[in-house]
């Protein structure tokens, strides 16, 4: 990557992440602590995620009851951002985009607890972190899709530089920038399960 662009990367994280707001009472210790454990193998590991066990045992038909008792999930949030983004309309998107944020925000709190820091890399190979680095895609997505294109570029620079493969699985897989075709979805129903 050229100079020019990684420091345009370095701005990017420093724009998405308040690097100057404060831990919570009690996390300093423990981040401390959690930051050699958990950036040891070369990008940070968040902590279990309760809710990935709930969805995995109630799927769809309890899905809101989970996000209700985990709002700390950007797993949750990530997947009700994916879900507005397939909808395809401008209200989907707006919401989507919120999911999102949400998403983002209680991934950072989380990743911070755990002892990252900017500059770290956030392992997709990992179940627990591949919510937040899904929240920081449907961003992405969002706001490319409402107008916000500096902070489409700065989600996806943010990506880039914390997790390369994350960027490589999500950036075709996940919900494509135009809306699907209705034909191809009526077509295979069911792809996205």
């Amino acid at each position: 990557m050229a100079d020019d662009q990684m420091q345009s990367g370095a701005m990017a994280v420093d724009e998405l992440v308040d690097v100057e707001e404060p831990l919570a009472d009690g996390q300093v210790a423990e981040s401390a602590q959690a930051r050699d454990a958990a950036v040891e193998d070369g990008g940070t590991r968040l902590p279990a995620d309760p809710a990935i066990a709930e969805l995995a045992d109630h799927g769809r038909d309890d899905f809101i009851s989970v996000v209700r008792d985990h709002p700390d999930s950007s797993l949750c949030w990530a997947l009700l951002a994916e879900g507005a983004l397939l909808a395809g309309t401008e209200e989907a998107d707006i919401a989507g985009y919120s999911y999102a944020v949400t998403g983002f925000h209680a991934g950072i709190s989380a990743l911070r607890a755990a002892g990252w820091q900017v500059g770290d890399g956030i392992a997709w190979e990992h179940l627990t972190n591949q919510g937040f680095l899904r929240c920081v895609w449907a961003r992405s997505v969002a706001a490319d899709r409402i107008g916000q294109t500096d902070e489409s570029t700065r989600c996806e620079q943010f990506l880039h530089q914390v997790s390369e493969p994350a960027w490589q699985q999500l950036h075709t897989t996940l919900v494509p920038a135009d809306p699907a075709d209705p034909a191809d979805v009526e077509e295979h129903p069911g792809d996205d399960e």
